[in-house]
């Protein structure tokens, strides 16, 4: 039994050597972009996010200040106050009738308690 074995092909070997040498180089490449790549990410997150805050806060002031120049230049026009006096008048008594039932409400407590004592007395009695 004999075994054949082929000649040395000289381009093959190169061409093996080759793709070896492209596949270190890409793992390399690969564990520095493990290595690097989340940590590049989150600073351009961060820096994008930054500049976009920024750019919504000057668009959100512009806006207030427009908003605010327009109703400074809004006139208001309320007309006559022809019935000022009838509803100062109409809130001075209200208030005056809430102060009267305040002072009120402590006699009719005290009015309360005097007759519920004397329901107790009855009915413990009786």
């Amino acid at each position: 039994m004999s075994t054949e074995i082929e000649p040395f092909d000289a381009k093959l070997a190169q061409r093996v050597q080759a793709l070896s040498a492209q596949i270190e180089s890409q793992t390399l490449e690969l564990a520095s972009l493990r290595r690097n790549a989340p940590g590049a990410t989150a600073k351009k997150f961060e820096e994008e996010f930054k500049r976009r805050s920024e750019e919504d806060e000057a668009r959100v002031k512009k806006q207030e200040e427009m908003d605010a120049e327009a109703a400074r230049e809004l006139k208001l026009d309320v007309g006559d106050m022809e019935r000022l006096g009838e509803v100062q008048g109409t809130w001075q008594r209200g208030t005056e009738e809430l102060e009267e039932l305040k002072g009120k409400v402590g006699g009719t407590v005290a009015r309360m308690e005097r007759a519920k004592r004397a329901v107790e007395f009855v009915e413990g009695s009786g």
